[in-house]
């Protein structure tokens, strides 16, 4: 439906989608009833805003960009079908440093480029979802135990010092640049995900949930040590660029791909290598000197630049293994015996290495670059398509 007048003229009732072509309308999308299509709003069309704000009652979805924090007030005040809420500032935007009386059904909220927020009213119970991102004047969140939360996400909070009390429906936490959060608080038991990236400041991590599948932590520079690992129902463990953190803890037999990289002072990891473990990635550890047994599931194994690792596992049982990536790691001299299926060797610049095992007949691709004293390569198989061999 095309309109060039007033959309007064058409009772939301007897129209399913509208788009407005008129200059004044651009991009504006309306949506109401059961049709959950967003209402985008900016500060540049006015009569989107007086049209809506009459037929507020039956919004569902809404975006706010730039407004006025009075007339973010008057259409909150009349929404009481809003699901989803959306508002954007920018750095400019000063008006808007609180958020309003929320609607009562309300189920997602994302705060985003709201950078003089300061304050929350209460959320509402039926709130499943909260984003906040680049919220950087925001000190404290609102109380999250009445609410049904399922995921709480906290983006550039430079000045948030705590989360409160995390509600028993949490199931996904994630903080990233949070650089003042000193500490986290106890994690409920249906939490399944915990992603912690770039908090400076966070010296401890609470106790895990038997319940959680995935763990990420990087660039933690003032975490001392992880919790214990081998209760959990954890499936996907990645922890990154910790440097005080010397030690992994014992991982449960349900972890499918770890990723360890770029720990200054690691040395070793836990031993036995859980046995559902196909992926494998300790790049870039200058410290780390063995690796454990491997598990037969494995199909990919990554491992460069650690420039301390002397020499691997065998190699020649695990079937399944795909890809084996060791360049840059200095001290190597020989590699094992390579499994029947590998399909990638990757070993350039292990300036240590001095011949290869007999290659798969299943290989397609070698890199073997600056291998100073690599003098002799084994027979190519005919699967092979990529060879790269510079000095």
């Amino acid at each position: 439906l095309r309109i060039c007048g007033s959309l007064s003229l058409f009772p939301p009732k007897d129209v399913c989608i509208l788009r407005c072509c008129c200059k004044s309308f651009e991009a504006v999308q309306i949506s109401w009833l059961e049709y959950k299509e967003p209402i985008r709003m900016a500060v540049s069309n006015p009569s989107a805003y007086c049209w809506s704000w009459k037929n507020v009652p039956s919004i569902k979805e809404l975006t706010f960009e730039q407004y006025s924090q009075q007339q973010l007030e008057d259409m909150l005040q009349g929404a009481k079908s809003l699901e989803g809420l959306t508002v954007t500032g920018s750095a400019r935007w000063r008006e808007i440093i609180g958020v309003p009386k929320l609607p009562q059904r309300l189920q997602r909220l994302t705060l985003t480029d709201y950078y003089y927020l300061v304050r929350m009213e209460p959320l509402p119970a039926s709130l499943q979802e909260l984003l906040c991102s680049d919220c950087t004047t925001l000190k404290v969140l609102p109380d999250l135990l009445g609410t049904s939360l399922c995921e709480l996400y906290l983006h550039a909070a430079v000045y948030l010092t705590a989360v409160p009390e995390l509600p028993s429906t949490l199931q996904k936490l994630v903080c990233i640049t949070c650089g003042k959060l000193r500490q986290l608080p106890d994690l409920p038991n249906a939490l399944r995900s915990l992603h912690v990236e770039d908090c400076g400041g966070l010296q401890v991590l609470p106790d895990l949930p038997p319940s959680l599948t995935s763990l990420t932590v990087n660039a933690c520079i003032g975490l001392g040590q992880l919790p214990e690992l081998s209760h959990t129902a954890l499936k996907h463990f990645r922890v990154s660029d910790c440097e005080r953190v010397q030690m992994i803890p014992v991982l449960p037999g349900s972890v499918e791909s770890v990723v360890v990289t770029s720990m200054l002072t690691l040395q070793q990891l836990p031993s036995p290598s859980p046995q559902s473990l196909t992926l494998l990635n300790v790049d870039s550890n200058p410290e780390l000197r063995q690796l454990p047994a491997l598990p037969q599931q494995l199909t990919t194994l990554l491992c460069s630049g650690c420039v301390s690792l002397a020499a691997l596992p065998a190699l020649a049982s695990i079937e399944s293994l795909h890809k084996l990536d060791v360049s840059g790691c200095l001290q190597l001299q020989q590699l094992p015996a390579l499994p029947g299926q590998l399909k990638v060797l990757k070993c350039g610049d292990c300036t240590g290495l001095q011949e290869l095992p007999a290659l798969p007949g299943s290989l397609e691709s070698l890199h073997c670059d600056r291998c100073e004293k690599l003098h002799v390569l084994p027979d190519m198989p005919a699967s092979l398509e990529r060879l790269t061999c510079t000095y």
